[in-house]
C-alpha cells in the first residue's frame, strides 16, 4: 500500500471477509466445534495477505465503485503525490510504504496512518523485548514444580521444556494447556495477529475481529485439552476457568493466557458444554 485509498480499499475488503465469516460463525456456531471456530479465520488471514483487487476481482463491487468515485471526486481538487485521479485504485504487495514527499491532505492522512502502523508494531515489539528478557532473567522453577511439570509432559506424550514460573502450587490442567499452546505454536500466531492488528489499527471493527480471533484460539485450546481429560477431570478445568472470570486478560504479542476476561470464559464454558 502506497497511498491512503489502497489501504482503504484493503481494509474495506478485509472488513468485508471477516464480516461474512462471523456471520458463518454465528449460524452455525451449534455446529462448528472450536477448532472449526478458529480454523476458519485461516481464510481471513489469506485475505489479509493478498492484496485487494489482485485477482480483478472484489468481494462486493458497489463499495469498490464508490471508494473509486469518492478518489476521483477529491484528487482532482489536490495536488497529490502518492496518487492520481484518473489511475484505478491500486493496493500493491509489501508493507505500507512512503514513495515521496507528500503534497496533499491524503498524502498527510497516509503519513499519519503510517505513523501510527510503526508506533502500533513498536509497541508490540518492545513488550515482546521486555518479556524475552523477563524470561531470560528469570530463576528456574523450583525442583518440585520442575518435576511436576515433566510428568505432565510425560503423562501426554509433550515435549519438556524449560519454564518460568512462581513457586505457588499449580494445577497440573494449567501446566497442561500452556503446553498445548506452546506445541501448536499459538504465540507465533499470536506474533502474525498483532501484526495485522497494527497494519489496520485504525479500523475498530478489525479490532474486534482480531480480538474475537484470540479467543477463538483460547477455546480451541480448551478443546485440546478436554480431549485429553475424562470425567471429574474435566469438571475441574471448567472451575478453573470459573476461578479467572474476574482475571484481567494480559494481551501481548508471543504470549497465551488461560485468562482472558469474564465474558469471554463464559462463552468459552457454553462452547466446553455444547462440544
Amino acid at each position: 500500500m502506497t497511498d491512503l485509498w489502497g489501504f482503504l480499499l484493503q481494509t474495506m475488503e478485509a472488513s468485508w471477509a471477516a464480516l461474512f465469516l462471523l456471520i458463518i460463525k454465528r449460524l452455525l456456531s451449534d455446529k462448528l466445534s472450536p477448532r472449526w471456530q478458529y480454523g476458519i479465520w485461516s481464510l481471513f488471514f489469506l485475505r489479509l495477505l493478498v492484496p485487494a483487487g489482485v485477482t480483478g476481482r472484489y468481494l462486493l463491487t458497489s463499495p469498490v465503485v464508490a471508494l473509486q468515485t469518492l478518489r476521483e471526486s477529491a484528487e482532482s481538487a489536490l495536488s497529490s503525490r502518492f496518487c492520481t485521479a484518473a489511475a484505478p485504485v491500486n493496493v500493491s504487495f509489501g508493507l505500507p510504504r512512503i514513495t515521496g514527499r507528500p503534497g496533499s491532505i491524503t498524502d498527510w492522512l497516509f503519513v499519519i496512518y503510517l505513523a501510527g502502523v510503526v508506533f502500533c508494531i513498536g509497541r508490540y515489539f518492545f513488550s515482546y523485548l521486555c518479556l524475552r528478557l523477563l524470561l531470560r532473567g528469570g530463576r528456574p522453577v523450583p525442583p518440585k514444580l520442575q518435576a511436576q511439570l515433566d510428568a505432565v509432559c510425560s503423562r501426554y506424550h509433550l515435549k519438556p521444556c524449560r519454564a518460568v514460573m512462581p513457586t505457588e502450587e499449580i494445577d497440573d490442567k494449567i501446566l497442561l494447556h500452556e503446553l498445548l499452546h506452546r506445541r501448536s505454536m499459538d504465540a507465533l500466531q499470536s506474533i502474525l495477529w498483532s501484526f495485522f492488528r497494527s497494519v489496520h489499527w485504525c479500523n475498530p471493527f478489525l479490532q474486534y475481529v482480531f480480538n474475537r480471533i484470540g479467543n477463538d484460539m483460547e477455546s480451541l485450546c480448551d478443546q485440546r485439552i478436554l480431549e485429553r481429560l475424562e470425567g471429574e477431570e474435566r469438571r475441574r478445568y471448567g472451575k478453573i476457568l470459573l476461578d479467572m472470570t474476574n482475571d484481567r486478560y494480559p494481551r501481548a504479542p508471543g504470549t497465551t493466557s488461560l485468562s482472558n476476561g469474564g465474558r469471554n470464559i463464559r462463552k468459552r464454558i457454553e462452547a466446553i458444554t455444547r462440544f
